[in-house]
């Protein structure tokens, strides 16, 4: 026989068929067919998981919040100035006299003052207003201090040393600190020294 033209199968075999489409059951069938419960449970899993992925997310990536700027040292934020003469002048008989003087609070928190003396040593003093007080950021006290002469015999005779020593405190630190006091306090308290002694030997 002789022609051209496809090939008939042989005996005992067949054409193979075309596979347009496949009968296995698809996801969202099988997803129907599984049990109510089941499908819940499955449901809640996955939720579970996408939030916890978020939620890891979410920490890893947190910025960490800056910390708190630390609050000045109670000596960085204080001044002391010198105001002049107060109102009881040199008394020769009872060897005291009054300087008035500022005490100003620049920044952080509250600034308790709690002891002012005269460095020298040489005079006992006495505060008004009374020890301790407070000062707020941004306020200034004033300040009079009464000093005593100790002893008339040991004052300098040649100027004095000009500083205060004072103690401070506030939520950082408690400091003592020797304020260099300028302006006319040095020849203030000098004079003011010697004239309380005028009738001293």
């Amino acid at each position: 026989m002789s022609g051209i033209g496809p090939l008939e199968p042989g005996e005992g075999t067949t054409a193979p068929s075309e596979v347009i489409g496949s009968d296995a059951p698809r996801l969202y069938e099988r997803w129907a067919a599984l049990p109510l419960r089941r499908r819940r449970t499955i449901a809640a899993l996955a939720a579970a998981t996408a939030l916890g992925t978020v939620i890891g997310y979410g920490c890893a990536n947190r910025r960490e919040p800056a910390a708190p700027p630390l609050a000045p040292y109670p000596a960085q934020a204080t001044q002391v100035t010198y105001q002049g003469p107060g109102t009881q002048p040199p008394d020769s008989v009872t060897h005291t006299f009054t300087l008035r003087f500022a005490v100003t609070v620049t920044e952080g928190p509250p600034v308790t003052v709690q002891k002012i003396v005269e460095s020298s040593g040489s005079t006992n003093t006495v505060t008004a207003p009374t020890l301790p007080f407070t000062v707020a950021a941004g306020r200034t006290a004033q300040v009079v201090l009464l000093f005593q002469v100790r002893d008339c015999r040991a004052l300098p005779h040649e100027g004095v040393l000009a500083f205060l020593d004072v103690t401070l405190r506030n939520t950082r630190a408690i400091q003592k600190e020797s304020y260099i006091i300028g302006g006319n306090y040095p020849g203030d308290l000098f004079t003011a020294l010697r004239s309380s002694c005028r009738t001293a030997p």
